[in-house]
């Protein structure tokens, strides 16, 4: 059996005194992480910049916490990169802008980091066998000698909730991702696609931005939520494991942790997880259902999570089949957009990976018949004029879902 270990650090709130000593003592109690950049001379710190939106809208993950990384690593010795692409078209002036309005020029100016504005990717084949799928990823994170991945969590319309190993998606430039949405149009093979991902680029650490959350309609336009925790691990996958833990997700609820553990990655039970909390008071260490149990000690009450678009528990033989097929279009998650909010931007428009938009007089038509259910439209909408609608009926087909 093998243990997987989690590091939570208490921090509050963003200010940099705070979160400085938080990093720091992550830094020095994950195993083997300062010891394996030995001969490392440049580290890439990849935030979630889902979107050009401020800090304290808890969509992307908080520059204090890249700046207390940049600088620890930074007083180290290495050189420090930051950069992530957004959805949607990569170029130097969206890449500014983006960089701006998430306050990345101040948190690299903070720590002697450089952004990244480069626009090109380059196609790798991950060395799995299980894998067997080529990979366009973004050249400065392939150019660093190690990769730090600074994920946010937050609710995610698709795969239920954003963590590691969702983060790791940004690392594909551009306008690509579309192409994969397109290429695994359900959320299990594209589950199965970002832990190809992770699998490949498998960052030296992962930390966590869970000083304040998003619950509900995230990852972009949920409501914010004070947790006051860094969580981090080398094992991006046993850090997802843990948030879902925390926040009370099965695995069906999260479908890039289930997708990860179904090919044996990360921790397969309670009794593989190791949480090791860091405090002032000193360092105190849990495992298995102890461990599970002081998650669920430091977990925010009544945390709203969502339900993933995830349709494979209709099956059934002779006329139970035929009936469930028949229903179900009228059981899939769909997007409805509020026309008193939309100001007809066409964002959605351009972000759709199926072309299933169109633009009206009214807003925003859907070809449901072409839809994928990536709701790219909801999760890139500047204005959060479009929410999923899950019917209610869906629930009667596949039950409560598994709480963790």
């Amino acid at each position: 059996m093998q243990i997987s270990e989690v590091i939570v650090a208490p921090c509050h709130d963003y200010s940099p005194g705070h979160v400085q000593v938080a990093v720091e003592r992550i830094l020095l109690s994950v195993p083997g992480f300062l010891e394996g950049l030995a001969g490392k001379r440049s580290v890439f710190l990849k935030p979630n910049l889902l979107m050009p939106r401020q800090p304290d809208d808890c969509v992307t993950t908080h520059p204090q916490l890249v700046a207390a990384v940049g600088r620890a690593l930074g007083e180290r010795g290495f050189e420090v990169r930051i950069g992530d692409t957004p959805g949607g078209p990569l170029t130097r002036p969206l890449l500014e802008r983006l960089y701006a309005r998430t306050e990345m020029d101040r948190a690299a100016a903070e720590c002697g980091g450089g952004l990244c504005f480069d626009v090109d990717g380059e196609t790798v084949l991950p060395s799995e066998p299980t894998a067997g799928r080529r990979l366009t990823i973004w050249r400065p994170v392939l150019q660093a000698d190690a990769l730090v991945n600074l994920c946010k969590l937050k609710t995610h319309g698709l795969t239920g909730l954003t963590g590691a190993v969702k983060n790791l998606f940004g690392c594909i430039p551009g306008m690509l991702k579309t192409e994969y949405h397109m290429n695994q149009p359900t959320v299990e093979t594209f589950s199965e696609v970002l832990v190809d991902l992770a699998r490949f680029l498998m960052p030296r650490l992962t930390i966590m931005d869970a000083v304040r959350a998003m619950e509900g309609a995230g990852p972009s336009h949920g409501r914010p939520r004070h947790v006051g925790l860094l969580l981090a691990s080398a094992d991006p996958f046993a850090l997802d494991y843990a948030a879902a833990r925390m926040l009370g997700v099965g695995p069906d609820g999260f479908t890039t942790l289930a997708a990860a553990l179904r090919r044996g990655y990360g921790p397969q039970s309670d009794s593989e997880l190791q949480v090791r909390t860091v405090t002032p008071e000193g360092a105190s260490l849990f495992r298995g259902n102890a461990a599970v149990e002081e998650l669920h000690r430091l977990a925010p009450p009544s945390f709203e999570v969502l339900e993933p678009e995830n349709l494979t528990g209709l099956h059934g033989r002779g006329w139970v089949r035929r009936t469930l097929r028949a229903i179900r279009p009228l059981l899939r998650a769909r997007p409805l957009v509020n026309v008193s909010v939309c100001n007809r931007c066409s964002a959605c428009v351009r972000h759709c990976p199926a072309k299933a938009i169109t633009m009206t007089a009214n807003g925003p038509s859907f070809d449901l018949t072409a839809c994928i259910r990536c709701f790219c439209c909801q999760e890139l909408c500047p204005r959060g004029a479009i929410r999923i609608h899950r019917p209610w009926g869906s629930r009667l087909i596949y039950g409560p879902r598994r709480r963790g």
